[in-house]
C-alpha cells in the first residue's frame, strides 16, 4: 500500500505558493512484520488560488531537501544522493540518513530552485537576482515649524505636498499628515523608521 509524508512547508514570499517535501512510503505486511519503503524526497508546489499541486524537483538518484531562504522566485533546496532504504513499522530502523539531518550524513550540493519553472542551477549562479538592498535610514531633516503639538519635524514630505510623515514626540510612533487634516497614526510602539523610496 503506497502513502506519503509531507513536512518542511514554507511559502513563497509573495504568497502565492506553498513549496513542501514529500515522498512516498510504500507499506509491505506479510505474516511476521510490516515494513515500510522511503521514496526519494521531492519538492512540490501548491498554488494557493487554485489549490493545484505540481511537482517542482523529483528524480530517483536524489533527495532533495527545502531551506526555505528565498533569492526573488528562486529557494534554496539541498539535493543529496538518494539510496532506497526499508525499514520495520515497528521498531527501529537503521538506516542511515533517512532524514538527511543525522550525523555522518552528506552535505549534499546547494542548489536554487525556481517556484514557477522548477528550474534547478547551482546557489552561487550569478543569473539569480541580488538579494535585496538593506534600507538605509532616512536621514534627520532640518527643523522645521510643528504642525502638530505631539509631532516632531516631518521625517519625509511628499514632493507634490499631499502628505507628511511625522514622528511623534515620545520618538515610537510614525504619522501621517495631510493638509487641512487632522494626523493619523500609523506605526504605534516602534523602534526604527527605514523609508525606502
Amino acid at each position: 500500500m503506497e502513502q506519503g509524508e509531507n513536512n518542511s512547508r514554507c511559502w513563497s514570499p509573495d504568497g502565492t505558493y506553498l513549496l513542501y517535501q514529500h515522498r512516498a512510503l510504500t507499506f509491505t505486511r506479510n505474516v511476521y512484520s510490516e515494513t515500510v519503503a522511503f521514496g526519494p524526497r521531492e519538492v512540490h508546489r501548491i498554488d494557493a488560488s487554485t489549490m493545484q499541486s505540481t511537482s517542482l524537483a523529483a528524480n530517483v538518484q536524489f533527495d532533495y531537501h527545502l531551506e526555505c531562504n528565498w533569492r526573488g522566485d528562486w529557494v534554496g533546496v539541498r539535493q543529496m544522493p538518494f539510496s532506497p532504504q526499508t525499514c520495520p513499522v515497528w521498531g527501529i530502523c537503521g538506516a542511515a540518513c533517512l532524514y538527511g539531518r543525522e550525523e555522518g550524513c552528506p552535505e549534499g550540493n546547494r542548489l536554487a530552485l525556481n517556484m514557477r519553472t522548477g528550474a534547478l542551477r547551482s546557489w552561487g549562479d550569478a543569473a539569480l537576482p541580488p538579494l535585496p538592498p538593506t534600507p538605509t535610514p532616512w536621514p534627520t531633516p532640518a527643523p522645521t515649524p510643528i504642525p502638530w503639538p505631539n509631532l516632531r519635524a516631518p521625517v519625509y514630505t511628499d514632493p507634490a505636498g499631499r502628505y507628511g510623515l511625522y514622528v511623534g514626540l515620545e520618538g515610537r510612533s510614525l504619522w501621517c499628515m495631510q493638509p487641512g487634516q487632522p494626523p493619523v497614526e500609523w506605526v504605534e510602539g516602534g523602534e526604527v523608521f527605514f523609508y525606502v523610496p
